[in-house]
């Protein structure tokens, strides 16, 4: 992962700011109202990182399961918060869920 960041120095990812904390909390507003989920048409690949501590993951999964349509949902063994920045299997399967989203959309598949 290092050689990444020495490379594209612009994937590094710093502290949170207060902007990034006030959008993230306003947005947390906008998509847990009771109907947001069903006014969404397109597919959402939902990838969660099994040991996570800083994402509620049960609360994102119930979210997916129960609030969106046509959400899939992935969680990844062994992974924790910078699940970006994981192994290169882990990678893998995170391009493949988003390389299955991508076909999704485009045929039109739920």
């Amino acid at each position: 992962t290092e050689a990444l960041y020495v490379r594209y120095p612009e994937q590094r990812v710093g502290g949170a700011t207060v902007q990034w904390l006030s959008e993230l909390m306003e947005n947390g507003e906008i998509i847990t109202a009771p109907d947001f989920g069903a006014k969404l048409s397109l597919p959402i690949e939902m990838v969660l990182a099994s040991d996570d501590n800083w994402v509620e993951s049960d609360y994102a999964a119930k979210a997916c399961t129960d609030s969106f349509a046509n959400c899939n949902l992935i969680t990844i063994p062994n992974t924790g918060h910078c699940i970006n920045m994981e192994h290169d299997h882990v990678l893998e399967q995170i391009y493949g869920q988003l390389d299955r989203l991508y076909e999704r959309v485009i045929s039109g598949e739920p």
